[in-house]
């Protein structure tokens, strides 16, 4: 869910980027350290 996914980038597990308005969401890992 959208929730979830905030809390993962919150964690620092992911990343959400979206380019400009109506764009796609795209989303990645972290790369882990």
């Amino acid at each position: 869910s959208f929730a979830a996914s905030l809390e993962l980038v919150k964690a620092g597990l992911i990343e959400i980027r979206q380019g400009e308005t109506f764009a796609p969401i795209q989303i990645r890992k972290t790369p882990q350290s």
